[in-house]
């Protein structure tokens, strides 16, 4: 029986089994090349919940991208800032009753010589508070703005994203609002020194009689040295006075004073008169103690931001109207099944009209005579 399937007495049965053949063969690979090939599948979710957000940016992280409907968003609807100012800003050194203290009687110029730094302390605390409050300012300003202004991005960011994103921000502004408020400072400080402007304190420079015996008292003007710098040459000169620093200008010296004499009231205040001093106000920071007050200017005496990012009502305003994401989909034996039976009724066709064109061919060759045959036959 099984013999018989395979042996072909006319030309009807050949194509016939052709055809089984070519089908089945056309088949077989087809289902090979469907079923097994990987495939890349796009799936598309409208409108996410937060909830589903967060487990599919678990399964697809790769490929997940969500749409907003919002492009621009408020930064405040999502994020508050607030900068932590080092302790010295908010310490008893700022305040009216240590500058009073400082200043005592008055008369500091018969009390203290030039290069002593408490003949000039007062102007020096001032112009701390004064740092203090500007800095403040300009921060806050700075801040104000950036809250009011519009975080722009088609795309919903995931959380860590945002907050890379944030961080770099948060960089960026700092550094710019630094360098502009330094090239202020700076022009200030080089407009007064380049012009030889004359402190109050008498700390640049000093009056000198030219004759003790004149009715008149002329006198002129000479530059106070401090140490092998003479303020007449440079406006920046300053030498130690204890721990503390004395020099040309005030400005000058409290940039040039080192953290650390803040923490010790024996380096500030050595004859411990002012009780209400209290030391232990000032924590910790992150700059050493042998910074100096122009080193944590430059940061605009700032600690730390401190940022509280709600990545919840981020998502609720930028409102994703779709989320797409793929994935490689393998060994699909249903769907190649079911496109196998979707082809069946054009493969049959296909491959009948194979099974006959070779079969036709094949017999034609066969039954074609040829010169040689007739020659022995005639």
């Amino acid at each position: 029986m099984i013999k018989n399937l395979f042996i072909c007495n006319t030309e009807q049965r050949i194509i016939n089994r052709l055809h089984f053949i070519f089908l089945l063969l056309i088949l077989y690979f087809i289902f090979l090349f469907s079923a097994f090939k990987p495939k890349l599948v796009t799936v598309q979710i409208i409108k996410p919940s937060l909830s589903k957000y967060k487990d599919l940016l678990q399964e697809h992280s790769y490929s997940l991208q969500c749409s907003c409907s919002q492009i621009s968003i408020p930064y405040e609807t999502f994020l508050n800032i607030e900068p932590h100012f080092h302790d010295l800003c908010s310490s008893q050194f700022i305040s009216d009753e240590w500058i009073h203290y400082v200043y005592g009687e008055g008369h500091l110029s018969r009390r203290f010589s030039f290069d002593d730094y408490r003949y000039s302390a007062p102007g020096q605390f001032l112009l701390l508070s004064s740092l203090c409050k500007l800095s403040q300012e300009k921060v806050n300003h700075t801040l104000s703005r950036l809250l009011t202004s519009y975080f722009i991005n088609s795309r919903l960011l995931s959380e860590n994203l945002l907050i890379e994103q944030i961080e770099i921000i948060l960089n960026q502004l700092q550094s710019t609002t630094s360098n502009s408020f330094l090239n202020i400072i700076n022009l200030i400080r080089e407009i007064i020194g380049s012009n030889m402007i004359m402190s109050t304190w008498s700390t640049n420079w000093e009056y000198v009689t030219e004759s003790a015996f004149s009715d008149y008292l002329p006198v002129h003007t000479a530059p106070v040295s401090y140490g092998e710098c003479n303020c007449g040459l440079s406006f920046k000169c300053t030498q130690s006075s204890g721990d503390m620093m004395s020099g040309c200008y005030p400005l000058e010296s409290i940039l040039q004073t080192k953290l650390y004499c803040f923490y010790d009231q024996n380096c500030i205040d050595s004859n411990g008169n002012f009780t209400s001093l209290n030391m232990s106000t000032l924590e910790k920071s992150q700059f050493n103690l042998d910074s100096t007050i122009e080193s944590i200017l430059n940061n605009l005496m700032i600690e730390e931001y401190k940022t509280n990012l709600s990545y919840e009502n981020y998502f609720n305003q930028c409102q994703p109207l779709s989320c797409l994401y793929t994935y490689i989909k393998t060994h699909d034996v249903t769907q190649t099944i079911i496109s196998l039976i979707s082809l069946y009724g054009g493969l049959v066709i296909i491959t009948r009209c194979l099974s006959i064109i070779f079969v036709k061919i094949y017999e034609y060759k066969k039954n074609r005579i040829k010169p040689e045959t007739l020659q022995q036959n005639t």
